[in-house]
């Protein structure tokens, strides 16, 4: 399969496919990174579909570097991206993987695409927010007072 590795915006980004006037954005999750939507292209892109990955903020080729994984980071980056698809492809479809979902939504409530895909999507973002601050004892104050808190457990609290 036909695969190209560039860079937009300082992201790095994969496209799969053969010249197409259709396109599958695909957003990954946590943990994950662009090259996992090999598995969705092989199927994609034989129906006539091109699929465009990227890297999201500490993930991938990104990990290591200062953007946080964050709406207030990852929401302009999707649109950016989405504004430079609109004048290449005619159709242009959506397929998020779980916190990909939920930055999609963010990202895109007014968005005419074609199709939308979500897998394991995040239903309910605030109280996965809640359940993380209860288990690492922090409370809405703190977090607002503080900005930004790391957790024992691996994650990073971000007051945004």
């Amino acid at each position: 399969m036909r695969t190209e590795a560039f860079s937009l915006y300082d992201i790095p980004v994969l496209l799969y496919g053969e010249p197409s006037d259709r396109v599958w954005l695909h957003v990954h999750g946590k943990m994950g990174y662009k090259e996992e939507a090999e598995r969705f292209a092989e199927l994609a892109c034989p129906q006539g579909w091109q699929v465009l990955s990227l890297d999201l903020p500490e993930h991938g080729q990104r990990k290591g570097r200062p953007e946080p994984f964050t709406p207030c980071q990852v929401v302009p980056e999707l649109r950016k991206l989405l504004a430079w698809m609109r004048p290449k492809w005619e159709t242009i479809g959506l397929y998020a993987t779980s916190m990909g979902v939920w930055f999609s939504m963010l990202a895109f409530p007014e968005e005419p695409l074609a199709r939308a895909l979500f897998v394991s999507p995040v239903v309910d973002m605030e109280k996965l927010i809640q359940k993380l601050m209860g288990w690492a004892s922090v409370t809405e104050e703190q977090l607002e007072r503080e900005g930004t808190i790391p957790t024992e457990f691996g994650e990073t609290l971000y007051w945004s």
